[in-house]
């Protein structure tokens, strides 16, 4: 029976996209810090593997490695580059849209002026 070996990277999403690298920007955890793991938390992880064996006592041929990525902050990973872009266009139409129905009113109050400013 093969051990289950789980290796967690925790990206920085924000940050990285901000300065363009990964340095400093990822985290390494493992399941094997009782064994002797090192620089968990950190960009060095230094992992133990031990072997596995089978229950007569022989070495097995496998170890399972789950390899489990995941994201630190507003913006996953998944998402397109321009998605921020998108957001913000999204935004500027919804604004224009609220102007033009203000100013078909005929009128615009104070009120709504600096709601729409922020």
């Amino acid at each position: 029976m093969a051990q289950q070996h789980g290796i967690i990277v925790l990206f920085d999403v924000e940050n990285a996209l901000k300065t363009r690298s990964l340095d400093g920007n990822t985290y390494w955890f493992d399941n094997m810090k009782f064994l002797g793991s090192t620089g968990v938390g950190t960009e060095r992880l230094e992992t133990i593997v031990p072997g596995t064996y089978f229950l007569d006592g022989s070495q097995a041929t496998e170890q399972v490695l789950n390899w489990l990525p995941a994201a630190l902050g507003a913006i996953p990973p998944t998402v397109p580059r321009n998605y921020l872009a998108e957001q913000e266009r999204a935004d500027d139409r919804r604004t224009l849209e609220e102007l033009a129905a203000l100013d078909s009113e005929g009128g615009v109050s104070e009120a709504e002026v600096k709601r729409l400013q922020q």
